[in-house]
Formats: structure tokens, C-alpha cells, sequence
């Protein structure tokens, strides 16, 4: 069973988004009223929904000046335009939005420079961000951004075959996509939530992808002749690398569902594979200790980095700007640190009693903390390929 987050992922909106928006959500909370020391503040009328501000002695409305609305996508794109009054509010505006485009009300969210605007809030309150450069006829120009946030989503594949849309908000079934052959188990997924497309590895080899608009496969991926034991995919290049128990690589095109590339030479089960898109570079490790770095565009093996003593490497993590990987073992206990330009090995630190169970990496500064099966924490310079500090106890072991 695979179960996908959609959240964050599938939002196009950054985390500096989803700051400011909790930010907006607090002030909201609050309600709308005055705000201390000002001698102004903002109110909608409950019968009219028009804007207003309250000094001291009555309530006097925005002035009549036709304000242009211009609502773009982060990419600079235009999504709609309209002349409305100021009196205009966030909320009667994204209301025209989901008329205009379909996106519904849930996923807008508007933005002016980088605050996120309330739904109760009047266009006319947002003066300072007022483009009057060209307006001979007394109309502004007011600049907004649309930031799509997506529902929370999850995507699950299970041995029945079948893949699984939910809404982790109300814990409901949103959509069931089966396989045309029925019994045939989904064993991984990897979702473009984004495009609305899923690639999932299925039990007779293949790899399927899934138009989850539609509900219907786009492609099937046929070649492996043994299980598929993991993928990776660039959405953007419309590349995927899978790896299979047949001991091979490959690289398809998921525009046309073709296989550009296999990968053979491994002589082990394959555990893992690391691609490296902008470089068209990939590590892969089989389960007798030996890593291969492959030309993904060439379609052959660059270097085999032998060190690890015939064991299983436990993980693999690499800085493929600094041409540079580490890879540590559940057996023999040691970490190395390999050179990605010339295929051989820079350093072999050893120090744990037993395998390496985690480590991680600080490729900045050159520092890698690891912990072991004897229960310690060490932590490395890698530059030298010293131990600098050794945290007896301080790694708890499960079972141990």
C-alpha cells in the first residue's frame, strides 16, 4: 500500500505563502474592527457589502474612481481582468474568479505584494498599491496575484489493484481508478499533482500512467521482466527511471511511453536509484555493496565505486554539485565519501562498532553525523575524513 500527501506539494504556492496566510487567517479570526492608535478604521456594510471608512463623526464611502483589476498567476500570466468599483470586496472578487475560470473558491487565494488578502477586505483599502501611470481618464490600476492552494489530497495504491483518490479533510472517497486487468496489485506511486498525472508500478512489471482528470491510463511502460522495485520521475522533462528485481534500469519518456534507455550490469538485486535530472547522471547500489554511476543520456555506466565488502550499502546521499556522495553500510560500519568525477574513493571513516544505521549530511560544511549499532553518535569532517567528536550512548538502537 502507497499513500501520497497532496498538501503542500501540489500547491503552488511557496511556504513564505503559507505563512503570511496563517498570518491573515489569525487577523481574521479577530474580526474586522478598529485598530488602536489609528484614527481610522475599515468596515463593510452588512446590508450593501460596500466598503466604507469610519472617522470620527460619521462614515463617509470611497470616492467613484473606476479601479482595473488585473489578477495574474505567480508565472506573470493574466488571468482575468474587469473595471470595478473600489467598493469591491476580496471575497465578491474571487467569486468572479470561480465563474470566470472554474477554480474553486477553496483553492484561490489573493495576494497583493506579499500579504494575502482577507476575504472581507475592499479593493479601495489598498491605495498604496494604486498604478495610476496612464490613467488619463481618472481610473487606477490595482495589481493582484492568484495563488492556487490545493486541497489536501491523497493518492493510495493497494493490492487490489485499484488506485485511490481521498480528501484528507473529510476522510471521504473522491475517485477509484482501476486496472484493466483486474487482481494486478499497485506496489508504488508517484504523483504530479500539479498536471493531475500518476505513475504506479504494477505487478505484471509495468508502470502505468494515470490522467487523474480522466480516470484513464495514458500510457503502459512495458520491459522489465521482474518486479519493479521503485521509480523516479521528472515531471517537468517528462522522464522516469525505474528499477527492477531483473537487475536494470530504465529511462522512459512518458510523453510517448517509450523506453529510452536500459541500464544492465548490476549483478545483484538493484536497492535504490538517485538520478540526477539536470545533469543526466544516476546512482544506483545493489544489494552486494557496488554503486554504478550511469550517463543517462548515453545510456552507459560511467564508474563502478567498489569499497563496501560485499553488504548491503544502507543508504546513499549525494551533493552532485560538488561531484561528490556518501554511502554508509548496515554491516561492515563504516561511511565513505566517494569522488563522483573520478570514481574512486576519497575517504573511508570508521569508528563504529557495527553497522551504520543513519547519517546525515551537511554538504556546506562539510560535516556528517552518524549513528551506529553500538549505540554512538560521531561527528565527521569530511574535508579531512576525521572523527571529531564521539557521543557514547546517544543513538538508541530498537531492540537494542
Amino acid at each position: 500500500m502507497s499513500l501520497l500527501p497532496g498538501g503542500a506539494n501540489g500547491s503552488e504556492a511557496g511556504r513564505s505563502w503559507s505563512s503570511a496566510w496563517r498570518s491573515c487567517s489569525r487577523r481574521d479570526s479577530r474580526g474586522v474592527g478598529p485598530v488602536e492608535g489609528t484614527s481610522a478604521a475599515r468596515s463593510r456594510s452588512p446590508v450593501t457589502s460596500r466598503c466604507q471608512r469610519r472617522f470620527r463623526g460619521g462614515a463617509v464611502e470611497v470616492g467613484p474612481l473606476k479601479l482595473i483589476v488585473t489578477v495574474s498567476r505567480l508565472d506573470g500570466s493574466t488571468v482575468a481582468e474587469w473595471t470595478l468599483p473600489q467598493s469591491t470586496t476580496v471575497a465578491a472578487l474571487q467569486e468572479k474568479l470561480r465563474e470566470s475560470t472554474g477554480i474553486a473558491l477553496s483553492e484561490q487565494r489573493l495576494a497583493a505584494g506579499t500579504e494575502l488578502l482577507e476575504g472581507e477586505r475592499c479593493l479601495g483599502d489598498l491605495k498604496e498599491l494604486f498604478d495610476r501611470s496612464g490613467a488619463a481618464d481618472g481610473s487606477v490600476n490595482l495589481h493582484l496575484t492568484l495563488v492556487r492552494a490545493r486541497a489536501h489530497l491523497a493518492l493510495s495504491g493497494g493490492d487490489d489493484g485499484t488506485i485511490r483518490l481521498w480528501d484528507l479533510a473529510t476522510g471521504k472517497e473522491m475517485q477509484v481508478l482501476k486496472n484493466q486487468t483486474p487482481d494486478l496489485g499497485v506496489s508504488g506511486l508517484q504523483v504530479d499533482w500539479a498536471r493531475q498525472r500518476a505513475l504506479s508500478c504494477v505487478d505484471d512489471f509495468s508502470l502505468q500512467l494515470w490522467d487523474l482528470k480522466s480516470g484513464e491510463v495514458r500510457h503502459e511502460l512495458r520491459g522489465h521482466s521482474d518486479d519493479i522495485l521503485g521509480v523516479e520521475v521528472d515531471w517537468e522533462w517528462h522522464r522516469a527511471l525505474s528499477w527492477s528485481s531483473d537487475r536494470s534500469l530504465r529511462l522512459w519518456d512518458l510523453q510517448s511511453g517509450v523506453s529510452l534507455q536500459v541500464l544492465t550490469g548490476h549483478c545483484d538485486e538493484i536497492c535504490e536509484a538517485l538520478p540526477d535530472w539536470d545533469s543526466q547522471r544516476a546512482l544506483s547500489w545493489s544489494e552486494d555493496g557496488r554503486i554504478r554511476l550511469w550517463d543517462l543520456e548515453q545510456g552507459v555506466c560511467m564508474f563502478e565505486l567498489v569499497g563496501h565488502p560485499t553488504e548491503a550499502i544502507k543508504e546513499l546521499n549525494a551533493d552532485w554539485t560538488r561531484h561528490r556522495a556518501l554511502t554508509w553500510s548496515g554491516h561492515d560500519g563504516t561511511l565513505r565519501l566517494w569522488d563522483l568525477l573520478e570514481g574512486s574513493c576519497i575517504h573511508e571513516l570508521a569508528g563504529h562498532e557495527g553497522g551504520v544505521l543513519r547519517a546525515e549530511v551537511d554538504w556546506a560544511r562539510q560535516r556528517v553525523l552518524s549513528g551506529g549499532r553500538d549505540g554512538a553518535v560521531r561527528l565527521w569532517d569530511l574535508a579531512a575524513g576525521a572523527c571529531l567528536q564521539v557521543l557514547q550512548g546517544a543513538f538508541r538502537v530498537a531492540g537494542g
